[in-house]
Order: structure tokens, then sequence, then C-alpha cells
């Protein structure tokens, strides 16, 4: 196999083997099955599992792992079910050599008894890529003419309500990852009977560490016959998934089943040797990992001249150590955006070591036929902190978009992700610049923090904290001065100011471009948020900065902002959040909820009342305080000035809810939304009446003159 169809075999996740294409008969439809209605109490159900098998085989692990799946539905609602009748596979070939060919079928029993079976057949296919010509994801991987990448698919049509729909699939994955997951529930379909069998590799080389998730939840329990080298997981009645917003991630909220194999003596290459690593019970459970990522980061990290001279060039003329650190964090931060941008980012060759030589890193486009991973810019990033005189780690961070850290199940699986520290001025600061995000030094990417993290180093199992940043370190502080005209035309000059996780969303998206774009996609978002005639960005400032606040200027023009009738102009005085709707529409919750970060608004601004019209009363929205989730309301009125002065302040500090305090939390909401939408009236003052005329002087010429004469 050439290195182009090796990297195709690696790359397309899932690449099956002809070899393992055997399927089991079809299994009786009972007709209670044809003629049953569903399970639960549903009656708007649009389809069920009737059973699911899965058999996966790592016998052969870890020259390849098999996996068969049968599946049954009954279908209630054709056409809201299509998401299920078809079913599709890439498969690709390199200089004429199949990489890998995917084996599935279907059969179709209708409620009269009628069969229909879709198998090689039925499948159809379409080109995705073709000899390297289409300029998509695809042919930045691949990287060379001769390859092709087909879609192949099969899609099951002549479905009536009530039928029993059936597939079967087998996958073969050549050198599969020491990890996997596997979900055991489908969006919106319930399954009434699962049955999971997971034949574990025998060999006294690796250690299986499987761990069954939401099993407490949903009665059901992982069965390991060490005999056999087995695992087996059957449960029945198993509830759909039901995708929510701030939901929590779906490892979370479903049942599956997560593991890895751990290797009993790891072989470890490096640029200067080769390393085993042997586990060691008394190092903790987590040291081979963390002891295997230490010896990767030493090699790349250490004793490299081009590293010593660049962090030399980096820093010269700091005035501290901070100084240092955020030049190094800064400078691998465009390092890597200049990389992600380039025709090359996605065109990974095989290579021999783990981790690129730092002047392949740092002079990546010179080096076209070395393949590059995040953790590469990550490491070249310690390795300058060290050059310059800087402690440096690398730590192992849980993803909370996975699922919430435990650190008893122990499988890399639950620390998909990397990041450094560097020790600056006295104090540890995180760093993570080989990102897209705009991150200061000092943060990281909101999945990775409110937990803990796992140092970098050998034969020892350390954590240390990842905390959440603060509702003040996280905020936007709108600021305004408004004038409210007699027709109810509102128009004024406002600033907003954000920092922490607001500030840094819109940097990423503000980074690349010029003033010009960063001023079109300001207004375009300004204009949605107020619904508002006219929105210009006059100013931008920090936007290029990752240590300064986001500072945003604009005018605003709103007409008809507020209702006029023959002597009064009805208004909201909660400019800001005028048009707020309630955050949580349905009043049906399935799932729990997650706040991804605690976050502080604030409004703080005035608001002149036209000539001719006085407040008739200055009062304020009723206020909810509290400590973990509080809004407060301040209205006042200065007559002299005729101008109102109005001060919203929110803070959530929120982290998860229980989906049955879901009522509360969605009445409190509901509720602000109603507050932001007070009004106050302004009336009109009276007209002044008018001065008497003083007497005219008698005109002689005049009849009355001569009688007052």
């Amino acid at each position: 196999m050439n290195r182009v169809a090796a990297a195709v075999a690696l790359a397309l996740a899932g690449t099956f083997s002809a070899n393992a294409a055997t399927f089991e008969p079809w299994r009786a439809v009972a007709p209670t099955e044809l003629s049953g209605r569903p399970a639960t109490a549903a009656s708007d159900l649009a389809a069920e599992v009737l059973f699911w098998n899965i058999r996966v085989d790592d016998s052969d692990y870890p020259n390849e792992r098999v996996t068969r799946e049968y599946i049954r539905y009954k279908i209630y609602d054709p056409e809201k079910s299509v998401n299920l009748t078809r079913i599709s596979e890439l498969t690709a070939t390199s200089e004429g050599t199949e990489m890998g060919s995917v084996t599935f079928l279907a059969r179709l029993v209708l409620p009269d008894g009628t069969i229909k079976e879709f198998g090689k057949d039925s499948i159809q296919e379409r080109d995705v890529l073709h000899s390297g010509s289409e300029q998509n994801w695809l042919s930045h991987l691949l990287g060379a003419s001769g390859t092709e990448v087909k879609e192949k698919f099969l899609a099951v049509t002549g479905i009536e309500p009530g039928a029993v729909l059936e597939f079967q699939f087998t996958r073969a994955e050549y050198h599969p990852q020491r990890l996997y997951v596997h979900v055991f529930q489908k969006n919106g379909v319930p399954i009434r009977h699962l049955e999971y069998v997971q034949q574990l590799a025998d060999s006294a080389s690796f250690i299986p560490r499987p761990f069954l998730i939401g099993g407490t939840v949903f009665h059901a329990a992982l069965h390991n016959d060490t005999r056999k080298h087995q695992i087996t997981v059957t449960v029945d009645d198993l509830p759909p998934l039901y995708s929510e917003p701030l939901s929590p991630p779906v490892l979370e909220r479903s049942l599956a089943i997560a593991g890895s194999y751990v290797v009993v003596n790891d072989l470890v290459n490096t640029h200067h040797l080769q390393t085993s690593i042997t586990i060691n019970p008394k190092a903790g459970p987590w040291s081979n990992f963390a002891s295997r990522m230490a010896f990767l980061e030493k090699d790349v990290t250490e004793g490299w001249p081009i590293e010593a001279q660049l962090a030399a060039k980096l820093t010269a003329g700091s005035s501290s150590e901070l100084e240092k650190g955020r030049r190094i964090h800064q400078y691998v931060h465009e390092l890597y955006l200049k990389y992600v941008h380039s025709p090359r980012a996605s065109r990974p060759l095989l290579r021999k070591y783990f981790a690129a030589e730092p002047e392949q890193v740092i002079e990546f486009d010179r080096n076209l036929d070395v393949s590059l991973q995040t953790t590469d810019f990550l490491w070249l990033a310690v390795g300058l902190y060290k050059a310059a005189g800087l402690k440096a780690q690398t730590i192992l961070l849980p993803n909370n978009t996975v699922i919430r850290f435990d650190q008893s199940m122990t499988s890399e699986v639950f620390l998909p992700d990397i990041c450094a520290r560097v020790l600056v001025d006295g104090q540890w600061k995180f760093s993570q610049p080989a990102t897209r995000q705009m991150l200061p030094l000092g943060t990281l990417p909101l999945p990775n923090v409110g937990g803990v993290g796992l140092i970098a180093q050998v034969g020892k199992t350390e954590f240390i904290d990842v905390p959440m940043p603060t509702a003040n370190d996280s905020s936007i502080v709108n600021a305004g001065a408004f004038e409210l005209s007699a027709e109810g035309g509102l128009t004024g000059t406002c600033t907003q100011t954000l920092t922490g996780v607001p500030a840094i969303a819109l940097k990423t998206r503000l980074e690349i471009g010029d003033d010009e774009r960063r001023n079109r996609i300001l207004s375009r978002n300004l204009r949605t948020e107020f619904k508002a005639d006219a929105v210009r960005v006059t100013s931008v400032r920090g936007a290029l900065d990752p240590d300064a606040p986001l500072v945003i200027t604009y005018t605003i023009r709103w007409t008809n902002y507020g209702t006029v009738t023959k002597s009064r102009i009805i208004f909201v005085p909660c400019v800001f959040e005028s048009r707020s709707q309630p955050l949580f529409p349905s009043a049906i919750r399935h799932n729990s909820l997650t706040f991804p970060n605690p976050v502080k608004v604030v409004d703080d601004f005035t608001l002149h009342a036209p000539e001719g019209y006085v407040l008739e009363a200055p009062s304020a929205p009723a206020s909810i305080p509290g400590s973990a989730l509080s809004i407060t309301y301040n209205v006042s009125y200065v007559p002299v000035r005729n101008q109102i002065l109005v001060k919203r302040t929110y803070f959530s500090t929120l982290e998860r809810v229980d989906k049955d305090r879901y009522p509360d939390l969605r009445g409190w909401f509901d509720s602000v939304a109603k507050l932001d939408t007070h009004e106050l009236v302004l009336l009109q003052k009276p007209a002044a009446a008018a001065a008497p005329a003083a007497n005219p002087k008698p005109d002689a010429s005049s009849d009355s003159a001569k009688t007052t004469q």
C-alpha cells in the first residue's frame, strides 16, 4: 500500500472491509409487530425501534475492529421518519486500489405482509472526489491525482404506515483507535429492546477499560465475562434522545459505552529515542497516559536551537515575564491561523513521529510533505516558553461538550484536549494559542474550564484545577445617550464594551479582514438585535488585541420607537432590551439545562425627552435580585434637564439546572421579558394661555373713538 493509500485508510473513519460482509438471515416478523401500536403513550410517535443488536469484534485488535448491527424499526408516520429510511457511507480508491467497501442490506415488510428486500442492486453512488479535481475538504485531505471517493447510499421507498423496516450493517475499521464510543439512543425514536456485545482483545499487551454511561438512569448494567473476554449490555424501553437548547452533552443524557485499550508496555517513538512506558499501579491509574504525553512533549520542546533563537527574538526588550508569555502566545496563535487558512492545512500525510519538529511547524510553508496537528503548534508554544526561561507544562483536559469528567473513569476518551500552562511572575497562566478563537494568555476555551486537568509528567498522576471565569470576567456593558423626538423616533450614540467570553466570541469573527469588514459585521449584528432602521458602527477598539476589552461605538436611528397619541408618547425605557422575547418558549422540557459560563450585562444610559413633554412618573420595573440569577432596574428623572436615567443589571452564575426546576426557571425568564418591556409615558405640556391684548389708542376717525371721547 503506498503512502497516499495508507493516508486514505487512516483518514476515512469507518472504512469497511469486504471480507467482513457477512449477514445473518432476516428474522421472522411476528403478526403483532405489523399490527402493533407504539409501546409508549405518545400518540404522535413517528417511529420506534423494536430491537437493535450490536456486535463488536475486537478479537483481531489492533489490526481490525468489526462491527455488525441489526436494527428493526416500526414506522408509524413515513413522512416524519424520512431520516431513518436513507443510509449512506463513504468509500475510497487510490490509484486503482480499493481502500474499503460498505456493506449493508435493508428489508421492508408492509402491513399486508408484502416483503421488499433492498440489497446490492439497490445501492446507488455518487462521486464526492474524482482525481483530486473537486476542491473540497476531501481534496485537501487526499491531495493526489488518481484518488476517488464515493458516497454509497440506499434509500428505501414505498413505506406505508405500520410497516416494519430493517437494516443490517457490517463495518470493519483498519488499525482502529484505542478509544471507542457508542451511543445507544436515537433522536426522537424510542427503543423497545437493545443488546450490545463486545468481544474484547485477548492479549497480555492490552488492558481493556470499558465504561457504561447512564446505566443507573436507564436501569442497565455492563456484564463482564472475564473467561470469554466479553462484555454485554442489555436494556429495554430506552426513551428517545431530544435536542433542546442548553442541553447537556449527549453522553450525559444517554445510555452509552465508552472505553479504551491501555497498552501495558507502551512504546513511544520520538525524534531522539524509543521509550517503553510500563504501567505502574503505584503511580496512579492515569500515569501511563501522563507519561506518554510527557515524553512526546519533551522530545519537541527541549534542545532545539531554532526554538532558542526564535524565543530570544520574540521576547527581546520584554519588561516582564508576563510580556514574554504574551508575545510567544500571540506569535503561535497567528502562526496557527496562517496555517489553517493555507491551502495545505487539511492535507495530512503519514510521518514517522507523533510530533513534528519545531522547524517544520515554524516554516510549515516550506515543508509541504509534513503533516501537522494542533498539538504540534501547542508544543511549539511550550518549547518557546521553555527557551525563553519560563517554566511550562502540557496539560491534558476534559471536554465538557463530551461529558463531565470523572477521574475514576480512567480512559483517554475522557481527556481529549490539550493545553499548556506557563509560570509568569509567580503565577500559572493557561495557554491555548493553537485555536481559531482569539484567546488571551490565561484563558481557555469554554469546553475545557470548570473542572480539572492532568499534568503531563513521567510516572505521576497529578490533577490541577481549571476554574470557570466569573461573571465579572465575562461582561457586556451598554452605554448611550438617546434623544426621543415628538414623533416617537429615537436617535443616539452608544458604546458597547465586552470582556471575557462575549469579547472572545466576537473578536474571533473580527480577526480576519479589514476595518470595513469588521464594521459591516458589527452593524449587521446590531441591526438584528435592535430591529432599528439604521445602525452605523463608527469605531472599534481592541478587535485585534486579545488582552484588551472590545469597545464598539455606533449610532442608531429608530423611527416609531415610541407610540404617539394626541397628548402622550408611550415608550419602553429599557432601550437595549426593548425587543426582549421569552428565552424558553416551550412549556415542555426533556433534558436538564447547562449554562456555558457566568455572565454580567449592564445597560447604563440617558434618554432625553422631547421639548414640550414631561415624564408622567419615573416608575421602574420590579427588580428580582438573587444570588445565582439576578435582575435589577433603576429609573430616575431629572426635570431640569428633562432627562431619564436608566440602569439595568443582569447577572447569572447558573451552571446546571435539573429539568424538574425548568418551570421555575422558565417563569423567571418570562417575567424578565415582561419587565424589559415596561412602559413609561411622556405627557405633553398644556399650551400656555395667551396674554390679554393692551387697549389700543383711540382712533379719531373711528366711531368707537368717538364714543370713548
